[in-house]
């Protein structure tokens, strides 16, 4: 906001949000919160705009007028600039004030509309990372419900790829083989079992895929002891592409070996059951993150990849199985695999969610940025997962990058503005200069020279100002030093006249440093020039100190005859007016500040105190 109403040299203005309806006013300058809602026509009658709406004078337009009239405060100017949302409705708008009537150049124009993209690509920012924390927490749930269900079973439940690799398998299986619930991921049966059992398993899956029916068989193995165990084994197929197919498995114990009828009717019912509902919670998490905008993966401890999104899959151009059980050095370069493996092993030590920007290989010869949200899953039987869920936000790094690249081109232009006012300036230095060589007239010829040694303290702020690297403040100390030396040597030929600085490093702004350093030229000059009359040495202490409560004080101390005079020994001393300090008072009260001389035994000291804002 600030940086709009000074683009626009506007002392008033504001941000507004459409809120369920209402106008509200998010950020402000020049106006008074008490305020705010007298201006809410204008408001109203920029929002109704579709494009930038400037009204230059308000008395030249009836409904203008009678806007101005309603909000009262002088209202002359107004300009804004709704900003939209890429369906086209409308957020806010940017909006700018003044009591006078102008008009505004080109340049503020394209900085309104540049400013008023930026204030929507924001917001829009803002609503994109709400979406994101919301689907972050919806996966985080529906994980648990899921994992949670299929531990509370009390029967055996795995599942496995179209390769056979397992993907999951829930706690009663893991008891039973007496292993973690992470340790048989992404293995296959010939990673586990004889080579005649893995191939019988194999064919068994193969055979379910291909025909898309479920096999439904009793299964007697042995327990440790040797003793004999008999299972009811079921496995389906879960339905997809030819890459995203599964088999999901579950396995019963018959304790007796039940071989009455009606309880194998009861067994073969509840394990249908039992299918279908782990069959029901997968399609609806996978509907639910297949339709997200956003990339979403999980990773085991070691870091393979054990689930990834339609979206992530797309994206990639991979199948739904291929990276599944990889590890990041796997699949992306060195640099990239080991920045991902770093920040996944410190939100596993630290238990702490943790957001990121992070870097892919683009489909070009760039990079493609991301805001990725990392954050430790819990399995249901005490291992910790890594989830993840990635935003592209390369489109936002290009429009930071444009919008600095516009305000850099800003700054130069201003810049050069200060540089072209400053030789201004010293031409119009030059100028009374030669004037005053043509001037035959004592007076007139000092009144000239008075003139230029104003011209050259203003010169000096803009010279300050185009090498600074702040353009919005003038380094009052540096300015005040290189001031007193100007007129130090101007005044002091042919004098031994000694200058002492004691300045303190202080920053104030352009529309004080213009009126400061013109008094202090008057300070300097009164001082070098009729302080010393009939002498030869002297000295001439100038200072600068900053006080408490953003004041600064500054003061022209000599030790000459004195400005002061009486009329008698017992009279009190008085100070002789003149163009000079009625310039200084002037001034002084321009920006609300003291003025005080006093006299000293011997020489005066002259001192202004001015509040820095």
């Amino acid at each position: 906001m600030a940086l709009a109403g000074e683009i626009c040299e506007a002392p008033m203005g504001a941000i507004t949000l459409v809120e369920e309806g209402c106008v509200i006013c998010r950020s402000k300058i020049g106006i008074e919160t008490s305020d705010l809602f007298r201006y809410q026509p204008i408001w109203t009658h920029i929002l109704e705009q579709d494009d930038l709406l400037v009204v230059n004078d308000t008395e030249l337009d009836p409904h203008s007028r009678e806007l101005a009239r309603q909000v009262g405060n002088g209202v002359r100017f107004y300009t804004g600039i709704p900003f939209k949302a890429p369906n086209g409705e409308i957020l806010g708008a940017l909006c700018l004030l003044d009591t006078r009537p102008r008009e505004l150049g080109a340049v503020q124009i394209r900085s309104l509309r540049a400013l008023s993209r930026q204030l929507a690509l924001q917001l829009r920012q803002l609503m994109d990372e709400a979406a994101l924390d919301q689907a972050m927490g919806e996966i985080q749930r529906r994980d648990r419900i899921f994992r949670c269900f299929l531990d509370a079973l009390p029967i055996e439940a795995h599942l496995k790829d179209h390769q056979g690799r397992i993907l999951f398998y829930n706690k009663k299986l893991a008891e039973r083989f007496g292993i973690s619930q992470t340790e048989w991921l992404g293995r296959s049966s010939l990673d586990l079992w004889p080579d005649a059992v893995a191939r019988t398993i194999a064919q068994e899956d193969e055979q379910i895929l291909r025909s898309g029916s479920m096999l439904d068989q009793y299964v007697e193995t042995s327990d440790a002891s040797g003793a004999p165990m008999y299972w009811r084994a079921i496995k389906v197929p879960l339905e997809g592409s030819a890459d995203d197919r599964m088999v999901a498995g579950i396995s019963v114990e018959i304790p007796d070996k039940v071989r009455s009828a009606r309880h194998m009717d009861e067994l073969r019912n509840e394990a249908s059951a039992f299918a279908s509902a782990a069959e029901t919670s997968r399609r609806r998490f996978d509907a639910f993150m297949d339709s997200s905008p956003f990339l979403a993966f999980i990773k085991d401890a070691e870091g393979r990849m054990q689930y990834y999104n339609r979206a992530f899959a797309e994206l990639f151009d991979i199948s739904r199985s291929e990276w599944i059980g990889k590890t990041d050095h796997e699949l992306w370069p060195r640099k990239e695999a080991d920045s991902f493996r770093a920040v996944d092993l410190h939100v596993l030590a630290t238990g702490t969610p943790i957001e990121v920007e992070e870097t892919t290989p683009g489909m070009g010869e760039g990079l493609e940025y991301w805001r990725t949200h990392k954050f430790p899953l819990a399995g249901s039987n005490g291992e910790i997962y890594l989830a993840g869920v990635a935003m592209n936000i390369t489109p936002h790094r290009e429009q930071e990058y444009h919008l600095a690249r516009s305000l850099n081109e800003k700054e130069v232009l201003l810049r050069e503005i200060h540089h072209r006012v400053k030789n201004n300036l010293a031409a119009i230095s030059s100028l009374l200069y030669l004037q005053s060589l043509d001037a035959n007239d004592p007076a007139a010829r000092q009144a000239l020279e008075q003139s230029r040694s104003r011209v050259r303290s203003m010169a000096l702020v803009h010279e300050s100002l185009y090498r600074s690297g702040d353009l919005n403040a003038v380094e009052f100390g540096t300015y005040t030093r290189e001031l007193a030396e100007n007129v130090h040597i101007n005044h002091s030929a042919g004098a031994h006249i000694q200058l002492i600085t004691h300045v303190e490093p202080v920053e104030i702004s352009i529309d004080r440093a213009v009126p400061v350093g013109l008094i202090m030229n008057e300070l300097l000059t009164n001082a070098f020039k009729h302080a010393f009359k009939g002498r030869t040495h002297g000295r001439v202490t100038v200072s600068v100190t900053v006080k408490p409560e953003n004041f600064m004080r500054v003061s022209v101390v000599d030790d000459g005859v004195g400005a002061f005079h009486t009329l008698s020994p017992n009279d009190a001393p008085y100070l002789t007016e003149n163009t000079g300090l009625n310039l200084v008072r002037s001034l002084v009260k321009q920006v609300n500040g003291e003025f005080q001389m006093s006299p000293l035994h011997p020489g005066t000291c002259a001192e202004i105190v001015v509040p820095l804002r």
